[in-house]
């Protein structure tokens, strides 16, 4: 058995006897406190446990009613998953349960509130005959939405019937018109089909955005749509009935039109019948039973328990006033408690600062010196013994410092994977190195090696085999004779070697041999890997004559043996001419930004329906005078990297808004599109430029239009929703360029404020011959006119392509055929001259690659 014996000149003596003491004196106090305390518990214990039980209950009744509630919701939102059903019930049945027992307890605790509880019954009854209804209402979508019943019932057999007679005289008319054109009576009933074809659409869209989004404004404008359409689809129908009369029809088409008159009428009717529905309260069955039975039953119900609680709560104030003397009580005893702690806490603080405080100062003293370097004076302990031990582990302290020390500065120097000498240890060697060059007047060499295949191999086998093999690398490195000392990790997958007192020849020899010593198989975790290197040489001091430049030519001599595969080169100063013609023109571009220098050509945009000019695209030009023509693919990427992107899409907007005026002043009321890249769109100053420029000028906003890729727009989706909906609300047209190139669905362009979309020209040259080219416009251009967008055609480069166009719908075209990009005087000559060679669209010469669709069913739920 071991004996603890306290000693009173140690601290934890003295701490142990005075904690005990104080304590003994807190025990004491709180089992005064807790008696008395005790005492008024047992008077009031009993009352506490039967208000605490009714409020439990009433708890219980809430929340099974907000149960229910919830359970309710999620059964209307989607009815048919099955799993909302029976918990329904289920809570209704704990309602009742809870009821009754709150019943039970009430008359003993609260009598005066049983009315009130049996009313509470009666509520829940009523709400439990109300959800069974609405349930079984909801249940039944023909039943929830008449609107739905009055679409399967009579519009479905319509819109078959309407196929059926179109397609039958289609037939005909195509079988007489085998050996010659296509005739007028097989355009129109091809017309006559596609305004059906996009009416039953519109008319699709309208029923799932009123039983799904409730947008008014969108509603109203898909009911204007499909009027519009069926307005459209009659005078095709008078222009057969027109034909009938000449005798131009055959007896199946002379059948058919009868038929498409009587269904494109009776459809009308059934469409006006669904308009009533929904403008009116009787469009959803359970809303009327949700607003006048099932949300008055909850709050009845919610009001019952409120009353109950207040009586539960108002008889515990005779509690309150009882436990309030305990509490007093125990304050006192608090603060008594607090005192003597606050005393033993100064009395502590004396002995600490004696015992502790000072002998740590004087440690604190010796560490100083130990850090500066000055001769440590002997300390003189005092006081308790944990001080005296307080000596021994500084004495050991000093010694793991200066050991830590010296690992510290050796990993400061050195490459903690690979173990070699790192980039500022390379430096340290290098300055070394071309010290000693300039007293001996010898010449060193500084190779770059770096792995030609690393990448590969990181990524397809993970980050640990890629960490083995730069080991091993440096492994292979380190035992080189003569420069096993000499060799450091550049960084990544660069190595770097100096090699002093050496000549050109030498050191092409040296980088041969580790090429050769590379090239080998190394085999890490069972992979055979082979890399490869490429080496660069640079030579002190031909090459340069400090560190970075030295470090600066071995690199670009490294690249230049890794694009010509020739293992390694030395520097030349030619190969690193492209970095000066670069800055060179950098610079240029920032003067030619400067002085006007640049131009803006402008490709028409032509309004196929209308045969009218009703805007341009404004085009980078930058002809340099040694260089030639540089293309905006160059300049673009150049100015984002260097900064000069804001300045260039400044003077781009400003030419291009000018010029615009300029037109209108003269008479060509266009719009001027200018495209923006993704740093111009994430550029949040540029909003504010544009509103300055507007409020200075008389041109307005809506003949600037902002055109942007999707790949831009995608680069940071909430930025770009932020900046274009503010181009939107100043009235700017929003364009999404090269449709169908990037990756971005419908779904997400339908959040944005977008006016029109540019199919790109790869879709638009070849539709002619392409059935999927011709498919995918198509729908391109359906899609986008559902969403209430205008769609522009790149690319149209001949009139069969324009003609096909048009007769898909399309908006405006743009492309060789109507003008190749020209400057702003001859645009203005074209548009006098030139343009109206295309007021008369001729039939395409052969029949469009453009496939019938098949009928297009409504939705059903």
């Amino acid at each position: 058995m071991t004996v603890v014996t306290l000693q009173l000149n140690s601290l934890r003596g003295r701490y142990t006897v005075l904690s005990g003491l104080l304590i003994a004196f807190i025990l004491l106090a709180m089992v005064v406190a807790n008696g008395y305390v005790t005492q008024l518990r047992q008077v009031t214990t009993t009352h506490i446990s039967d208000r605490k039980q009714l409020l439990m209950n009433s708890r219980q009744i809430r929340d099974s009613a907000w149960q229910t509630r919830q359970l309710l919701s999620s059964f209307l939102l989607d009815p048919y998953r099955g799993e909302y059903r029976n918990p329904v019930r289920a809570e209704m049945e704990r309602t009742h349960r809870n009821l009754e027992q709150l019943q039970q307890l009430a008359r003993d605790t609260i009598p005066r509130q049983l009315p009130v509880i049996n009313h509470l019954h009666s509520t829940v009854e009523k709400l439990e005959a109300a959800i069974e209804t609405i349930i079984a209402t909801r249940l039944n979508a023909l039943t929830q939405y008449p609107s739905m019943a009055l679409a399967q019932e009579n519009m479905q057999p319509l819109n078959q019937d309407f196929y059926t007679a179109v397609t039958l005289a289609l037939d005909e008319t195509d079988a007489q018109d085998a050996h010659r054109p296509k005739s007028d009576t097989f355009m129109t009933l091809l017309r006559a089909r596609h305004l059906w074809t996009q009416m039953i659409s519109n008319f699709r869209i309208y029923l799932a955005n009123r039983m799904g989004s409730f947008r008014e404004d969108t509603l109203k404008t898909q009911e204007q749509d499909v009027t519009a359409l069926h307005t459209q689809l009659v005078v095709e129908i008078d222009h057969l009935k027109e034909l009938q009369r000449q005798h131009q029809l055959g007896i199946q088409t002379e059948d058919s039109i009868a038929t498409l008159q009587q269904v494109s009428e009776q459809w009308l009717d059934n469409f006006q019948r669904v308009l009533l529905l929904h403008s009116s309260d009787a469009w959803r069955a359970d809303a009327k039973q949700l607003k006048e039975s099932i949300e008055p039953l909850f709050a009845d119900i919610w009001n019952g328990l409120i009353t109950i609680d207040a009586a539960i709560e108002a008889g515990s104030d005779g509690d309150v006033a009882t436990l309030t003397v305990a509490t007093d009580t125990q304050e006192n005893i608090f603060w008594s408690v607090t005192a003597l702690c606050v005393l033993f806490i100064g009395g502590a603080y004396v002995a600490l600062d004696r015992a502790v405080l000072t002998p740590l100062a004087r440690v604190s003293r010796a560490l100083n010196a130990e850090a500066s370097g000055e001769t440590l004076e002997p300390l003189i302990v005092s006081g308790v013994s944990e001080t005296q031990d307080l000596l021994h582990a500084f004495d050991s302290m000093r010694v793991q410092v200066h050991t830590r020390r010296s690992e510290l500065e050796y990993q400061t120097l050195h490459d903690r994977l690979t173990g070699l000498p790192n980039r500022a240890m390379l430096e340290n060697m290098l300055s070394n190195n071309i010290a000693a060059a300039q007293a001996s007047t010898q010449p060193f060499a500084l190779l770059m090696i770096d792995l030609d295949r690393f990448k590969e191999v990181n990524d397809t086998l993970g980050h640990s085999i890629g960490d083995k093999l730069l080991q091993a690398i440096a492994q292979r490195l380190s035992v080189m004779p003569q420069h096993e000392e000499n060799v450091a990790r550049f960084g990544g997958d660069e190595f770097c070697m100096v090699i002093p007192n050496t000549t050109q020849h030498a050191a092409c020899e040296v980088a041969s041999l580790v090429i050769k010593m590379l090239d080998r198989v190394i085999d890490i975790d069972h992979h055979q890997l082979l890399v490869g290197a490429s080496v660069g040489i640079a030579l002190y001091p031909q090459d340069g004559d400090d560190t970075q430049i030295l470090m600066q030519h071995a690199d670009v001599a490294m690249y230049e043996a890794k694009k010509n595969r020739t293992g390694y080169a030395l520097y030349n100063a030619v190969c690193d001419q492209h970095s000066v013609r670069q800055l060179s023109l950098v610079h240029e571009l920032r003067h030619a930004i400067e002085t006007g220098a640049l131009e803006l050509h402008y490709q028409p945009k032509f309004a196929i329906a209308t045969s009218q000019l009703v805007g341009v695209e404004a085009l980078l030009r930058w002809t340099h005078p040694t260089h030639g023509r540089i293309s905006p693919d160059q300049i673009i990427p150049m100015a984002e990297q260097t900064g000069l992107i804001r300045p260039l899409t400044r003077w781009v907007l400003d030419t291009a808004l000018r010029q615009c005026e300029t037109w209108r002043q003269n008479g060509m009321d266009i719009s001027v599109a200018v495209n923006l890249s993704a740093n111009c769109i994430l550029d949040h100053h540029l909003m504010d430029w544009i509103n300055q420029w507007f409020s200075c000028n008389a041109l307005p906003p809506s003949r600037l239009v902002i055109e942007v890729t999707e790949s831009a727009m995608m680069s940071d989706t909430v930025k770009s929703i932020e900046v274009l909906t503010q181009f939107a609300a100043k009235g700017i047209g929003i364009s999404v360029d090269d449709y169908g190139t990037g990756f971005s669905s419908l779904a997400y362009l339908k959040r944005l404020p977008i006016k029109e979309i540019k199919i790109d020209r790869s879709f638009v040259m070849d539709m002619f011959t392409d059935e999927s080219d011709a498919v995918i416009v198509r729908s391109t251009i359906d899609l986008a006119h559902n969403l209430g967008m205008q769609v522009v055609a790149e690319g149209v480069e001949s009139q069969d392509i324009l003609n096909l166009l048009a007769m898909l719908g399309c908006d405006y075209a743009q492309g060789y055929h109507i003008s190749r990009p020209v400057c702003a005087a001859d645009l203005q000559q074209w548009w006098k001259t030139t343009y109206p060679q295309f007021a008369a669209a001729q039939p395409p010469p052969a029949r469009p690659v453009v496939p019938r669709s098949a009928p297009l069913r409504l939705i059903q739920r």
